[in-house]
């Protein structure tokens, strides 16, 4: 059904399923795990006392429905998916045991300090007595790279009070109400690069602030990515112009966006609003305030747009 459209979607891409034909190709078919949600609650017998909000209570926040109105999201889709989101995380954690966050922030200490320094010793006494002092070098960097390569599974294996990993987001357990991890997941980068143009074309401040509210919450890494695809975006468009596809490389659906957006990157432009993106990336590499970079690169690109 059309409704679950974004749970397919955020399902899929997060869980993706594949079956092998005859022949021996792979093709992907819906996961599992949307299934098991969308059957009880098309027959009205998910348990909603279970959810710490109402519908009643989303559709009120008027920030948020705002936001997503910016964005173009569906509001009765993307209920649905937040509903799915939340039963996910809560149908992987329930069973799980709870430490106090302190002892996670010493682990991660622990281990961050183990892979920087290779050289270390550990050791591991009770009182007064020895205990145990490992100096091999081969058991300290088996013991590192074990602990950085499971780090996100024993988080999500031993605590609710933390994080729980969940492909390459993550989110606040605590706070599943919050809207940016299924923005996130919903909205590909594209889309995102579209958003972020139209509303420096239309000076639309108040997206302008929702996009930038949704950038905040999709993490440092893909916050670096998207900006990188922005400057890929940039410079395909603007050899778009000199009608040569052996200079262009780009997809179905940029090459599409392309036909109306190339027109507006130029020679009076297209360096300026390249090196605005650059500047944006490298101060979320500097860890800036995510919500300044990218509401400040929106202004920016407000008066070079329309160059």
């Amino acid at each position: 059904m059309e409704i679950y459209e974004y749970v397919h979607s955020i399902g899929n891409r997060m869980f993706p399923t594949y079956e092998i034909e005859e022949d021996g190709k792979e093709y992907q078919v819906d996961t599992a795990c949307t299934g098991d949600f969308i059957v009880p609650h098309k027959d009205g017998k998910l348990d909603m006392s279970k959810f710490p909000f109402t519908k009643e209570q989303f559709l009120e926040n008027t920030s948020v429905i705002r936001s997503l109105q910016a964005l173009g999201i569906d509001i009765e889709k993307f209920w649905v998916a937040l509903l799915f989101v939340y039963y996910l995380t809560q149908k992987k954690t329930e069973n799980v045991m709870a430490i106090p966050a302190p002892a996670f922030d010493q682990f991660r200490a622990f281990a961050k300090y183990l892979h920087a320094n290779p050289d270390a010793k550990i050791r591991i006494w009770r009182g007064r007595e020895h205990g145990v002092t490992i100096e091999s070098q081969e058991a300290i960097q088996m013991l590192g790279a074990l602990l950085a390569e499971n780090s996100a599974t024993l988080y999500a294996n031993l605590s609710r009070n933390v994080e729980f990993g969940l492909g390459d987001f993550s989110i606040n357990l605590k706070d599943c109400y919050k809207i940016t991890f299924v923005v996130a997941c919903l909205l590909p980068f594209l889309e995102q690069f579209k958003a972020m143009m139209r509303n420096s074309w239309a000076r639309n401040v108040k997206g302008m602030k929702a996009m930038a509210d949704v950038m905040a919450g999709i993490g440092r890494e893909r916050q670096k990515n998207f900006l990188s695809y922005c400057q890929h975006l940039i410079r395909e468009n603007f050899m778009y112009r000199f009608q040569s596809p052996e200079l262009n490389y780009m997809n179905t659906d940029e090459a599409g966006f392309a036909v109306k957006f190339a027109p507006f990157i130029n020679e009076r432009n297209v360096i300026d609003i390249m090196d605005e993106l650059a500047k944006a990336e490298r101060h979320v590499t500097q860890n800036v305030n995510a919500k300044m970079v990218f509401f400040d690169l929106s202004l920016r690109l407000t008066v070079l747009i329309k160059r």
